[in-house]
């Protein structure tokens, strides 16, 4: 799997290395890619292509979990904020380890930086800090009710 022209640039304007960008197995899908690997299609709009995050587990070897960055973000319903990262539906968010952080995840000297996102982590570790990244600000808070209408209250 490879990364389209269009996407190593992208990913060079974040300062992530082509080595980088190799050993975390990153690569280009198109829509019919992108909606198998979400398990969902927007009836309004084709999905496009996007780039594709493999995750891994703490020891490197990579697992079946994928996120994707879109290259055209959607809107959020109701309101004006942009959803540039999909997560496959119905899944539980998870710690994106980078690849080659486990040595330094068994060692408690180690001081751990934690970030919000995949490519800050990336790029944490490539410039030799241990990094792991979790996928949104919002997205390890307890699941909020819903009213008659579906939509949450209370606390966050």
């Amino acid at each position: 799997m490879t990364l389209t022209q269009d996407h190593i640039e992208q990913l060079r304007k974040s300062g992530l290395s082509d080595e980088t960008m190799a050993a975390a197995r990153l690569y280009s899908a198109n829509n019919t890619d992108v909606a198998e690997i979400l398990g969902w299609q927007p009836k309004e709009y084709d999905w496009g292509s996007a780039v594709v995050i493999p995750y891994f587990e703490k020891d490197g070897t990579e697992n079946c979990y994928k996120r994707v960055r879109l290259d055209f973000s959607r809107q959020r319903k109701g309101d004006k904020g942009i959803i540039k990262y999909e997560s496959p539906l119905k899944s539980e968010n998870r710690a994106y380890f980078p690849p080659g952080i486990g040595p330094a995840l068994a060692d408690t000297t180690v001081p751990l930086l934690i970030t919000e996102g995949e490519k800050k982590s990336l790029k944490a570790v490539q410039d030799g800090f241990s990094c792991i990244g979790l996928p949104g600000v919002w997205g390890w808070q307890e699941k909020r009710r819903r009213d008659a209408h579906g939509r949450t209250f209370g606390a966050r």
